[in-house]
């Protein structure tokens, strides 16, 4: 699979990025406001998991842009939510039962 992209875009680490995946991925990221986030680590987030995914791209199930799509969309939604998940969680002190046990709170 990896042999038939080679020459298509830029490589990285043996693996090749189209150039038309790679700029729909930068407008993906540019296009997306994530609190803490610069659009290049939403970039960085989707290439990361691009890499990790394309050893399981079958291209008997969606074409190559529609599979980065795919990618794309969830790398962003993870983001949101891990985001969103670090916003519930300021404010709250990280305290376990023995700490509480040892000052004789408990």
């Amino acid at each position: 699979m990896l042999e038939s992209l080679k020459g298509l875009g830029k490589p990285v680490d043996d693996r090749v990025i189209d150039p038309k995946i790679d700029k729909f991925f930068k407008a993906n990221a540019k296009g997306v406001s994530i609190k803490g986030m610069e659009w290049e680590d939403v970039y960085q987030e989707i290439v990361i998991r691009w890499l990790t995914a394309l050893p399981n791209f079958d291209p008997k199930k969606s074409s190559l842009y529609r599979y980065a799509q795919i990618i794309a969309r969830s790398t962003t939604i993870d983001l949101i939510k891990h985001v969103s998940r670090q916003k519930r969680g300021n404010g709250v002190n990280d305290i376990s039962l023995d700490e509480l046990a040892e000052k004789e709170i408990l």
